[in-house]
């Protein structure tokens, strides 16, 4: 089959922004612990479609490693991601994976003073990815493909966190493109939020 039913979108009369939805989503949920010094091949192991998959971690790998294992999995795939905060390191490693190809275009949304947080994480964003900043404080990370639509959130930013932190990783694509939606709108400069 060359698409699914449910995939097919029906063309608005007039453009628009449509306010972002709740979602529910059914399917399996599988529930992991990344103890200290378990990698993420041991703790998440293979994605399967339409799961989610939790995790509560002791700081052994962040965001920007959960991104690098993801794409491992599912392909070179477009990206977009929202941060409270960034460091050098995981721009450096998102970089790297737009020059390689894992990473085929990249979106992202920080928080508006991640210039005065982190200004060379900062310069470094800027100047090699398509960045907005505005007031943020979603930890989210969508990855889609032809074959695959993978949502992450959680309380992790796109820093080196040795603390307790929280990732669900849900494998449905009606949830990946709700959530690239929003993250695209806001890029666009709307207001997906306000009431209608």
């Amino acid at each position: 089959m060359l698409f699914r039913p449910e995939e097919i979108r029906q063309e608005e009369e007039e453009p628009g922004f449509e306010q972002p939805q709740a979602m529910r989503a059914q399917g399996d949920s599988r529930f992991v612990v990344g103890r200290k010094k378990v990698n993420l091949q041991d703790v998440i192991g293979e994605l399967a479609q339409d799961e989610h998959i939790h995790v509560p971690s002791m700081g052994s790998w962040s965001m920007h490693h959960v991104l690098a294992y993801l794409l491992s999995k599912v392909g070179p795939a477009d990206v977009w991601l929202t941060s409270w905060s960034i460091t050098e390191e995981p721009i450096a490693l998102i970089v790297e994976h737009l020059e390689n190809g894992a990473i085929r275009k990249l979106r992202a949304l920080f928080h508006d003073r991640v210039e005065a947080m982190n200004p060379a994480a900062h310069s470094m964003a800027r100047f090699n990815l398509q960045v907005r900043l505005a007031k943020v404080h979603a930890k989210t990370l969508v990855i889609i493909n032809d074959d695959w639509g993978v949502t992450v959130k959680g309380s992790a930013n796109f820093t080196r966190n040795p603390r307790i932190e929280n990732y669900v990783i849900c494998t449905h694509r009606r949830i990946a493109e709700n959530d690239r939606d929003w993250i695209e709108q806001v890029m666009q400069g709307a207001d997906p939020f306000e009431a209608p």
